[in-house]
């Protein structure tokens, strides 16, 4: 009897595993889902500020597909995401303006221009002072001064664009140590011996005319010309002597200013070839033509430069 019941009960149990096998019913464990990361938690997106929509940094719910390929690029190669604006601006020769927006590029591109191109420094002008006789005042002989067309006049309109000041004193029948005193006893604009200043001296013509030996004046000129000079002035030049009546025969000029040369050296300029005698001359054999005066200035404006002083 105990049999034929354990029988039943083993039979039972093996028809209703049978049973729930048919079922498609199984024991086996339904596994855990992983947890899913969200674009959010691993990226959590760059801060964009748009008045039009409510997008909310780091919803990648929100986000276009567009900056979604982005981000996951980024993420895959560990690397932060570069949003790319729709319309990108770009300069006439189609290169993107650096920065996020065009106004700025074109902002960094004009200082990167600046700094590479030189800048236009001003001019630096200097006063010019031209002393000396008649022929400083570009007489004419007619005891008409022609101031307004002196060779420190002429001068003056060729330093324009430079901005130099030029001033121009000359004295009619003075000798040199005459203009050197008139100059300094009445100069009104300063101090008559002001070392930023460049000084012309065209001296000495009447001494020579005057002196019974021309050559023998040529001593005293130059002893003027260091006093006024002294150790202040360093920026000056001296023109030679022209030739004149007094001094044509022996071709005592000549002598006079290779006198003047050896004295003065570079700063020493011969403008004799301004003026040829007689046809450079008026008709009195001292005084010059307009356009010799006019040589004499260009000559003069050119040897400043050489000189470094304008």
């Amino acid at each position: 009897m105990r049999i034929i019941f354990f029988d039943f009960i083993t039979v039972f149990f093996i028809m209703a595993a049978g049973a729930f096998m048919l079922s498609g019913c199984s024991y086996k464990k339904k596994p855990e889902p992983e947890p899913v990361i969200s674009v959010e938690e691993e990226y959590p997106g760059p801060a964009i500020e748009d008045d039009d929509s409510d997008f909310v940094p780091g919803d990648p719910e929100l986000w276009d597909k567009e900056r979604l390929t982005v981000a996951a690029e980024a993420i895959v190669n560990d690397a932060g995401p570069d949003i790319v604006p729709d319309e990108e601006e770009k300069d006439g020769d189609g290169h993107r303006l650096s920065g996020s927006q065009g106004e700025a590029g074109e902002m960094e591109a004009e200082l990167s221009e600046e700094d590479h191109t030189e800048e236009e420094q001003p001019v630096q002008g200097c006063g010019i002072v031209w002393l000396g006789d008649s022929l400083t005042q570009g007489s004419l002989g007619d005891m008409d001064d022609n101031l307004s067309n002196a060779p420190y006049e002429r001068l003056a309109k060729l330093c324009e664009d430079r901005g130099n000041v030029v001033e121009g004193f000359g004295y009619y029948a003075y000798v040199t140590s005459d203009i050197f005193w008139r100059y300094c006893e009445y100069y009104e604009n300063g101090e008559p011996k002001d070392p930023e200043k460049v000084y012309v001296l065209w001296v000495g013509s009447n001494d020579f005319a005057l002196a019974s030996d021309p050559l023998s004046a040529v001593a005293e000129v130059e002893a003027q010309i260091d006093s006024f000079v002294g150790d202040r002035l360093k920026k000056y030049i001296v023109l030679s002597h022209l030739p004149r009546t007094e001094t044509i025969p022996g071709d005592t000029y000549k002598h006079i200013n290779a006198a003047l040369k050896e004295k003065y050296k570079s700063r020493f300029l011969d403008i004799t070839s301004c003026a040829p005698f007689p046809e450079g001359f008026q008709g009195d054999g001292v005084h010059l033509t307009q356009q010799s005066y006019d040589k004499v200035a260009e000559a003069v404006y050119y040897k400043l430069m050489e000189m470094g002083y304008i």
